[in-house]
């Protein structure tokens, strides 16, 4: 035994260990190590386990779309672009479109009939490059709904078979080159084939026709409407453009030839079947209904972050996607003020805007003694489109109907003017008049484009809109030509920001 001195009083014995005791310990502290080396070893080979497995998923994922993606309305989970486009392809080859003249039964013409094709353009593969694989496990717990576009074809081919078998009198083919092929096939028959603007003019004004329906995009409808008006034929107006920018030209020439001007759009069909038998002096004003868009609800900030496809996202209605996005901006909306208040002969401050998010009911009119009168019925534009062609019949129409029984509500919001500003400049536009409503449709018509090539984000829109408008040098009465004009001079604007 030996004593050492301590700093406290007394001393410190020190007793040998037994050495039993002393292995004991030391194979209880060996144990306790290999214990902890086999556990930090099973956890590095979950680790390691985990990070193949998932280097592997995220290697699957950089050829296979995420769990939850829809493309085009086609369920895309674990597809590769391949498959995806085999799908879209296949969609195109069983399109169907109903073709029914007055007092004619109607007639189906099939993809196959003109060897409807869609063509890869790159699209679905580059939406699948823009995907970050190693992200897939987010994937798990949302959905993500994307729209590309489309592009596709038909055969000459089949164009020629279709004359041969209807023998239309005139064909119409934008492409030059196109229409003398064809003509060089269907010589031997009586078709004409016509080609380019002067196609469209001529086809206008085709004798023995009693009614033109105008559904060409853009401001490329207006001389043929023009044209066949001058011709007497009644125009089913499904272009807006035609109006918003030509309004003070069509309305008068309208009136002067005695045509008739029937609106396809629903809710410029419903204020004329709300109005058809009254006395246009009695209208107090027009209630025009929106959906509110994707974007009901939203603020600015939340409006900062949006991606294309969140905007094409239509609540009620299968459009576009031009006229999808007009409708999540309401510009859309404020060209439908702006074509009513020609259609319909009213001031502005006799149109009212509001939101019935249900699309039940397609708008409304007001009389001075405070009676409404409305047009109600499923979001379908059939509908309008039957009405104008046969107005002022109203024909049978299969498909849904109204169940007033199972409907839970009509509800009705004001606008969101300080968040989504298409409609505030459109009113502005059309105050001003003269040229500025032909750049505010020009504007928005650039400006939407660059957001579908995602070139620009959802709010600059706006800016786009208001910029150019600010820029303008108003016309106060312009021509034709000047409309036109003033359509390239917004383009060569934006372009030069």
């Amino acid at each position: 035994m030996r004593t050492t001195k301590s700093a406290r009083p007394g001393s410190v014995v020190y007793v040998p260990m037994d050495k039993s005791e002393f292995r004991s310990i030391i194979f209880s502290e060996k144990k306790k190590n290999k214990i902890k080396k086999i556990v930090i070893l099973i956890i590095l080979m979950i680790f390691v386990i985990g990070c193949c497995m998932y280097a592997g998923i995220s290697y699957y994922y950089s050829y296979h779309f995420f769990y939850g993606t829809t493309i085009n309305g086609i369920d895309s989970s674990n597809k590769t672009a391949y498959e995806v486009e085999q799908e879209i392809a296949g969609k195109k080859d069983n399109y169907t479109i109903q073709v029914r003249a007055r007092m004619q039964d109607p007639q189906a013409i099939t993809g196959k009939d003109i060897d409807y094709k869609y063509v890869s353009s790159g699209a679905v593969l580059q939406l699948l490059k823009t995907q970050k694989s190693w992200e897939w496990i987010g994937s798990l717990f949302e959905t993500k709904n994307y729209m590309v576009q489309e592009e596709t074809f038909f055969s000459r081919e089949k164009l020629e078979e279709q004359v041969r078998e209807f023998s239309p009198r005139l064909v119409a083919v934008w492409d030059e080159n196109a229409a003398q092929e064809l003509a060089q096939k269907i010589q031997d028959t009586d078709t004409k084939v016509v080609a380019g603007m002067d196609g469209l003019l001529e086809l206008a004004a085709m004798p023995d026709t009693e009614i033109l329906v105008t559904a060409i995009v853009g401001m490329l409808g207006i001389r043929p409407t023009i044209e066949a008006i001058r011709a007497g034929k009644d125009i089913a107006l499904a272009n807006k453009e035609t109006l918003v920018t030509a309004g003070h030209l069509i309305i008068p020439m309208a009136k002067e030839y005695g045509v008739k001007i029937l609106p396809v759009d629903s809710e410029h069909s419903a204020v004329f079947q709300s109005l058809n038998g009254e006395h246009k002096e009695e209208v107090h004003k027009l209630l025009i209904t929106a959906s509110g868009g994707p974007f009901r609800g939203k603020t600015r900030k939340d409006l900062e972050s949006v991606t294309l496809e969140d905007t094409l996202k239509h609540p009620n209605w299968v459009m576009g996607q031009k006229i999808t996005v007009d409708s999540a901006t309401l510009v859309n909306k404020g060209l439908e003020v702006m074509e009513a208040r020609w259609l319909f002969d009213v001031s502005l401050d006799q149109i009212q805007v509001v939101v019935q998010p249900q699309s039940v009911i397609h708008s409304m009119v007001e009389f001075k003694d405070g009676g409404i009168i409305a047009q109600l019925g499923t979001p379908d534009m059939k509908l309008p489109i039957q009405y104008a062609l046969f107005y002022p019949q109203h024909r049978n129409l299969a498909g849904e109907r109204l169940d007033f029984a199972k409907l839970k509500e009509i509800t009705f919001e004001e606008p969101p003017v300080d968040v989504l500003k298409g409609l505030p400049y459109a009113y502005k536009a059309g105050r001003i008049g003269g040229s500025m409503p032909t750049v505010l449709n020009a504007a928005n018509e650039k400006a939407v484009a660059l957001f579908l090539d995602r070139k620009i984000q959802f709010l600059d829109i706006y800016d786009i809109i208001e910029d150019t408008m600010n820029a303008h040098k108003v016309i106060e009465n312009p021509t034709l030509e000047e409309v036109l004009e003033t359509e390239q001079w917004v383009y060569e604007h934006i372009e030069s920001r």
